[in-house]
């Protein structure tokens, strides 16, 4: 899980991101240090994709797990 960025909360977010720098990097123009930094972002962000997929799974039973603590706590 430690390939998620934090700015992406979910599988959607992060697809968009990765079409919109892929766009990006095929429609722009941009220096060589740009470039591959471009590349490399892109590529951070698919690494994370199947991270992503996993949270997205587990995240409902987080949530229930989260609502039992609070409840606990009061």
């Amino acid at each position: 899980m430690k390939n998620i960025p934090r700015n992406y909360h979910n599988i959607k977010d992060l697809n968009s991101a990765i079409k919109e720098k892929q766009r990006n990097y095929e429609t722009g123009t941009m220096n060589n240090n740009e470039e591959k930094q471009l590349l490399k972002d892109i590529d951070q962000l698919k690494k994370a994709v199947p991270d992503m997929e996993k949270l997205s799974k587990v995240a409902p039973e987080l949530d229930t797990i989260k609502e039992k603590r609070k409840a606990i706590q009061k």
